[in-house]
């Protein structure tokens, strides 16, 4: 090979890696370009960026108030503590770092407690965050009730829970019993109108009155057939004291007539007519009594007195023996005597006298010192001790021999002579007090 040929061959190389230089070099620059561009589109940033907390600040209440100075407020990430503060300013709370992980707390769910009570609000974990403003409000659950008519009163059975304050269309209050009726809830006034407009759970408190049938309109009602009502009702009256509802002849304000009937609705048959020797009127109840002359007929205490065994007695107290007789099966009843009666239902007795008795020979008991039962000794009215041959001392032959007569009614209790008793009655059961024993006598 000759030396141009050499040259010329060098000169060819030199050619070819000065175009090659420049080519790499050219690559290059783009590379950089493009990787920068890749870079900032990737959104990739530093390690420092990535551990920078999350900060927050704002208001804070808790059960509904501002949060009290030393509340502690937590911040974590999938139940992880990732940040606290303490308040210092009732109501406010501010430098709230909340720390995460770039990687995967980026997006992550950030959860607050409020002095242990979980907040409602929520925030967003994110890698190089800005500082952000929050205001968290942490209170329990309250149950509101569903006010559908407006009256401020709730439907127990209409409820959703909120914090600290009620939704639209709900109240505090669930106690209505009728939330589609505004009138009707626990603060309204009742009124006459077969509603329970208070809620109280009874209708038409106060307003009512007791009315009574009244089906033979005699202008008395049967106290057995009775209605609640604001007012008088037809075919009802005010007056329960009709006895035979079926018979408008009969009631309190009818005229008693000799015809085996309670007219007059009084519990007595024929007051004031006497078909027989003797009427004793008995109640129901107690009655204190006495049989002014013999009877004719069998005198024991279950035959005069018309008794039933089983509801029904007689007791006589024997001064003699010092007991008291009180099956009515061994009591005669004879003049002179008293007895304890008691009867279920008022009833008025016809009592006929023997007659072969002869007013010559009266009945008489034996009295003794101290209480005796007795009876009134005569058909008619007698004073006890007026000073008279014929007051009950002196028929009696006991003068000067008792010091107290008791004698007890339904209607009055006990009357004492010589406190205020001064007559005795047919028919009337008594007390005697003997200050000796003696022999009492009655009228033929």
């Amino acid at each position: 090979m000759n030396k141009e040929t050499v040259r010329n061959n060098r000169i060819n190389m030199s050619s070819r890696l000065s175009k090659n230089s420049k080519i790499n070099a050219r690559l290059l620059v783009a590379t950089s370009i493009v990787l920068s561009i890749f870079l900032m589109l990737s959104g990739t940033v530093s390690a420092a960026d990535r551990t920078l907390p999350n900060r927050f600040s704002g208001g804070v209440t808790l059960d509904c108030v501002d949060a009290p100075v030393g509340t502690v407020i937590n911040a974590y990430i999938g139940g992880e503590l990732c940040g606290i503060v303490t308040v210092t300013t009732a109501g406010e709370y501010a430098q709230l770092g909340v720390l995460g992980d770039g990687g995967p707390d980026n997006g992550a769910t950030i959860t607050f407690m409020v002095g242990g009570v979980a907040a409602a609000q929520t925030a967003e974990w994110a890698v190089g965050g800005e500082p952000r403003q929050l205001n968290l409000i942490a209170a329990d659950m309250t149950t509101y009730y569903g006010d559908v008519d407006g009256d401020g009163y709730g439907d127990l059975a209409n409820t959703t829970e909120a914090m600290c304050s009620p939704p639209i269309g709900y109240v505090e209050d669930g106690t209505d019993c009728d939330d589609n009726d505004p009138a009707v809830h626990p603060g309204a006034t009742e009124v006459c109108n077969g509603v329970d407009d208070n809620c109280d759970g009874v209708v038409d408190e106060g307003l009512t009155s007791t009315y009574y049938a009244d089906d033979d309109a005699d202008g008395y009602g049967d106290p057995d057939d009775t209605i609640m009502a604001c007012a008088l009702t037809a075919g009802y009256v005010a007056n329960d004291g009709d006895c035979n509802d079926a018979d408008a002849a009969i009631n309190p304000g009818a005229v008693e007539v000799e015809n085996d009937v309670d007219d007059n609705c009084d519990g007595v048959i024929d007051e004031g007519f006497c078909a027989c020797d003797f009427c004793l009127a008995l109640s129901a109840g107690w009655n204190f009594v006495s049989v002014p002359r013999r009877i004719d007929g069998a005198n024991d205490a279950l035959t005069v007195f018309n008794l039933d065994p089983a509801n029904e007695t007689c007791e006589y107290y024997d001064a003699g023996t010092g007991s008291c007789i009180t099956n009515p099966a061994n009591i005669s009843v004879v003049p002179c005597q008293g007895y304890w009666v008691w009867k279920v239902n008022s009833e008025t007795l016809c009592i006929d006298f023997k007659e072969s008795a002869g007013s010559n020979v009266p009945p008489a008991q034996q009295l003794y010192a101290g209480w005796n039962m007795i009876g009134h000794i005569d058909m008619g009215d007698m004073p006890i001790d007026d000073g008279t041959s014929a007051d009950f001392g002196s028929m009696a032959s006991i003068e000067g021999k008792f010091s107290q007569v008791w004698m007890w009614t339904q209607e009055s209790g006990w009357e004492i002579y010589p406190f205020g008793l001064n007559t005795m009655t047919p028919g009337q059961g008594y007390w005697i007090w003997m200050n000796e024993d003696a022999m009492m006598s009655g009228t033929p």
